[in-house]
């Protein structure tokens, strides 16, 4: 399982620089809703000025603040040009274009206040402000200083909760969590272990979700498996927000506020989302599922398509049924044929041994999420990528 930026750290140490990390974004943000009328790009279009409430003048405050890539890319889709067309311009060096087009729909299009979530500058290191999502005045702002709000009383009911791993970056909010004592037996000498991952993106990248996690110990593989009972997924969809800044999460009387009031039935929901990973029923059947993997219908063909693609069909179908890319197919089939295992299970361990070996978090995490979700398909969901053939596939 990929360590993410708190790889070599103790249990007590990880958690500390996930708090760390995420005070840290917390001191610079600044979220403000407005009329995108008001909003402005400089002639240059590498910075973008939001206003926020007015002197005794008439007169606005203004934000002046660089873009995220992610921004970039939000009010590119929200004025109608895709997501590739501004990611071209600015690869281009023609920023200033940019700002014509940003500003002909700040300015003409209808449209109702925007959410702008943003970082302001920093004064000690002369940092300067950056936008970090452009989203609509209904968007709830799921802050990942609610995850760890959530996280410090389950340390406390379970010292034994291990955290496998952590990762804060600008898209998202990992952190994975193992319960040593629930282990079982897949086949002789493959031992897995249970526990939850938790996940959200502050920007809209990803739902806030707390999934079931395993981990199999003799590769330190990991799968996330979102099917089962009692997961949790919570959107970013809120009530609409007035015009102005907005308060942040535990600001002030904040546990009055309407926008926070589902914070409590989410400490309720995780509560019993935890108590549902713990239970030794229920990991036993998930036990038995896992085992089910290991028998029923294995993949037929193991030809290479072509001496210049040399995927078997199987990963093939998968590469283009799930978007992946190049390299994350090249290590999928060459964990599967390196393991001789090619059942299900041999499948899905061949897709978690690829994100156990990508240097990249999320990458490694939306390959951990593809594992759980090829090892809940029914009989019917398999065959296709167990009868694959290379005219299927190619």
């Amino acid at each position: 399982m990929y360590q993410g930026n708190a790889s070599g750290m103790s249990g007590y140490e990880k958690l500390r620089s996930l708090h760390d990390n995420v005070a840290l974004k917390s001191s610079r943000k600044v979220d403000i809703i407005q009329d995108p009328k008001l909003v402005s790009v400089h002639e240059n279009g590498k910075s973008i000025s939001i206003p926020n409430g007015q002197d005794e003048f008439g007169n606005y405050f203004q934000n002046r603040v660089t873009f995220s890539d992610n921004s970039i890319t939000q009010i590119g889709q929200w004025c109608g040009m895709g997501t590739r067309y501004p990611k071209f311009i600015m690869g281009n060096e023609a920023s200033p274009l940019l700002a014509d087009n940003f500003n002909y729909w700040f300015q003409n299009k209808k449209t109702s206040p925007r959410m702008f979530r943003l970082y302001k500058p920093d004064a000690e290191t002369g940092v300067m402000g950056k936008l970090r999502s452009f989203n609509s005045d209904l968007f709830r702002r799921l802050d990942d200083e609610i995850l760890c709000r959530v996280i410090e009383p389950l340390m406390d009911k379970y010292p034994d909760l291990e955290i496998a791993s952590a990762n804060v970056n600008e898209d998202f909010f990992n952190v994975k969590f193992l319960f040593p004592e629930m282990e079982g037996e897949i086949q002789e000498g493959d031992t897995v272990r249970a526990g939850f991952r938790l996940k959200n993106s502050e920007i809209g990248k990803s739902f806030l979700r707390i999934d079931f996690l395993i981990m199999r110990l003799v590769c330190s593989n990991g799968m996330v498996a979102s099917s089962v009972e009692h997961a949790i997924k919570r959107r970013h969809g809120g009530y609409r927000q007035p015009i102005g800044v907005q308060p942040k999460f535990l600001e002030g009387e904040w546990h009055n506020q309407p926008e926070w009031e589902w914070v409590h039935s989410f400490e309720a929901e995780v509560k019993k989302m935890v108590t549902h990973c713990t239970s030794p029923g229920r990991w036993q059947n998930y036990l038995e599922k896992m085992r089910e993997s290991t028998g029923g219908q294995p993949i037929k063909s193991l030809s290479p398509i072509s001496e210049r693609n040399p995927s078997i069909a199987s990963v093939e179908l998968l590469t283009k049924t799930f978007g992946l890319s190049a390299d994350e197919k090249r290590r999928i089939n060459f964990a599967f044929l390196r393991s001789g295992d090619y059942t299900k299970w041999g499948f899905v361990n061949a897709i978690t041994r690829a994100a156990n070996d990508s240097t990249n978090y999320d990458s490694a995490t939306n390959l951990e999420e593809l594992g759980g979700k090829v090892l809940s398909f029914n009989n019917r969901q398999w065959l296709p990528f167990a009868e694959a053939e290379y005219k299927e596939a190619a």
